[in-house]
């Protein structure tokens, strides 16, 4: 999949088999996948890892060189994932932080985070009265990405080969 987002350089390093593997490891996915008519692989955008729209999450294409450079906050509301996952990152600036994807490292990513943290905001949405609003917001959806990632981690590293 290339995605326009990224001027047509946009690699996927999720693919359908790594997602339909990913929700078998999933506890209480019957519970979770309620009202979710869809899980998207989408075009890449620059910035955006993933997104929710009530019945869908998606998880974005990614640019073809895989190398972020993130502000120091989201870098350290981010690093404990990125440490378990062993990516390599570098502080080059003050405020900016350096970090270098591998295919693997980035697919990590995007199930262990980028897609629970979605999965987490269909989740608000679902325990909400009306269902209508995700009413919690993003502390909720990484919350949420976070605690569910403690459960699976062993089930991770042991299904996608670690």
């Amino acid at each position: 999949m290339t995605g326009a987002g990224f001027g047509g350089c946009a690699v996927a390093v999720v693919d359908t088999t790594d997602v339909e593997t990913f929700l078998e490891i999933l506890p209480d996915w019957d519970e979770l996948s309620k009202g979710l008519k869809g899980i998207v692989l989408a075009y890449g955008e620059d910035g955006v890892h993933g997104w929710h729209v009530p019945g869908l999450v998606a998880i974005c294409a990614w640019p073809r060189k895989i190398t972020d450079e993130w502000d120091t906050a989201f870098y350290e509301d981010h690093r404990p994932i990125l440490e378990r996952l062993g990516v390599a990152t570098e502080r080059r600036k003050h405020d900016i932080v350096f970090i270098d994807w591998d295919d693997r490292t980035a697919r990590g990513f995007q199930l262990m985070h980028v897609f629970l943290h979605e999965l987490g905001h269909h989740h608000d949405r679902m325990t909400t009265r009306y269902r209508h609003h995700t009413a919690r917001g993003e502390p909720y959806a990484e919350q949420y990405a976070n605690e569910y990632a403690e459960r699976i981690w062993e089930d991770y590293f042991r299904v996608f080969g670690w």
